[in-house]
């Protein structure tokens, strides 16, 4: 049976088949909807039958509105234009869409620009005029999501879950012992769970990885060692699975957070989710390979920018080998995304949406010109970072192409010198 999604009858229901961008559509999905376009996956095998679906649609989606462009509707996918997707951004914009929403709309549209030839259609987001001001997302924690950061009884929360669903108790057992994702502790087979290496014990994590991307995990005390013989009684017999017999995953996963709505496991009520065991379980994995505190664990006691600044300088090969460990045993091919979990020392220099519509062009052309060309002193004349500096001034030649109010000043005295 194959694994590919039925994009066929998602081309139907869009009413695309008469069409020419359908026609155009249905020869891409049939070579590439099924290939991986992440850089950090580190397997050649196809995407998920869900990812497959939710791209496909993702896609019909925006072609439609791409048809549907008073003025610049587009008749071929080969006729998209750039200026096309900022009208389209300054649509979502308006729609209340954030930011997180539009990039990932960003990302399908850069799949399909790929799939045509034209990689580079879709401009970055910092470059999209329409999206000028809005609050980018962070890759780096800026709050502790963990239940303990926020305060919340994990013992008690997971005594009443057990109460309810035992199946339940042992998947946040799972979640808090090894840092797993809700899914991966749905499919994972204790009983085949262990394999030892170099007189370690680890935890195989193979099912219901993200992009199948299998790791192992280590296995550091008697508690683990306890919750992975607690999940093994409670295996399903056919499938080796916690998920119990009667249900499917679809079932079980509905079941799930209907019972994390039972126990208060929403950001509503006891302010975390279940998915805070994981940053809890990944915190004390840092602090266990480097003997002291995740960095998010200390943001308020911090405080001060020459401190974090000294900090994120004076980082030990200990607390860098310790990210790396935390990468890998979260899964993650990166080891910058560790800070998605453990936060970092360094204090991202941020502009926010209020100072972005502040800073105007012209305010940018006089630092141009008051600095003699220097971008640097430009920008911390005007206290914004040179990277967004750079950018604007990008958008300003883009837009006004006012190239003569920010050359360098020997260009403009000796305007013969090239000749």
């Amino acid at each position: 049976m194959s694994n590919d999604h039925n994009w066929s009858k998602d081309i139907d229901r869009a009413g695309l088949r008469a069409t020419r961008v359908g026609a155009q559509l249905i020869e891409l999905f049939k070579k590439k909807l099924s290939a991986p376009t992440s850089s950090s996956r580190t397997t050649d095998s196809p995407l998920s039958y869900k990812t497959q679906g939710s791209k496909c649609r993702a896609i019909i989606n925006l072609v439609i509105a791409l048809r549907e462009l008073p003025d610049s509707a587009i008749k071929s996918l080969w006729h998209i234009e750039t200026k096309q997707i900022e009208i389209l951004c300054a649509q979502w914009r308006s729609a209340g869409n954030t930011i997180g929403a539009i990039e990932n709309k960003l990302s399908h549209l850069r799949s399909l620009s790929k799939w045509i030839g034209k990689p580079k259609l879709v401009p970055s987001t910092d470059s999209i005029v329409a999206l000028s001001g809005m609050t980018r997302r962070s890759s780096v924690a800026t709050e502790d999501k963990s239940w303990s950061g926020n305060n919340v009884d994990a013992g008690a929360v997971i005594e009443k879950a057990f109460m309810l669903d035992p199946y339940f108790g042992v998947q946040l057992l799972l979640q808090q012992a090894f840092g797993l994702r809700a899914q991966e502790s749905f499919l994972l087979k204790p009983r085949k769970g262990f394999v030892g290496i170099e007189e370690m014990l680890w935890l195989r994590v193979q099912d219901g990885t993200k992009a199948k991307r299998s790791r192992v995990s280590p296995v550091l005390d008697d508690h683990q060692k306890a919750v992975l013989d607690l999940a093994a009684r409670y295996a399903n017999q056919k499938s080796g699975s916690t998920i119990p017999v009667q249900y499917s995953l679809e079932q079980w996963r509905n079941h799930y957070y209907y019972v994390c709505k039972r126990v208060g496991l929403t950001k509503g009520e006891l302010g975390v989710t279940s998915h805070g065991l994981r940053h809890q379980a990944l915190q004390n994995l840092y602090q266990y390979a480097s003997g002291e505190q995740a960095p998010i664990k200390l943001v308020k006691q911090i405080g001060e920018a020459k401190e974090y600044a000294r900090r994120a300088k004076d980082k030990t090969e200990v607390q860098k080998l310790a990210e790396i460990i935390v990468a890998e045993a979260a899964g993650h091919s990166k080891v910058q995304k560790a800070g998605a979990y453990i936060g970092s020392y360094s204090k991202p220099r941020v502009v926010s949406a209020s100072k972005m519509h502040l800073v105007t062009d012209e305010m940018i052309k006089a630092a141009m010109l008051g600095a003699k060309g220097n971008k640097a002193a430009a920008a911390k004349n005007i206290d914004i970072s040179r990277t967004y500096l750079y950018k604007r001034l990008v958008l300003i030649l883009k837009e006004d192409e006012l190239v003569d109010t920010i050359k360098r000043p020997h260009e403009r005295q000796n305007p013969s010198a090239d000749q």
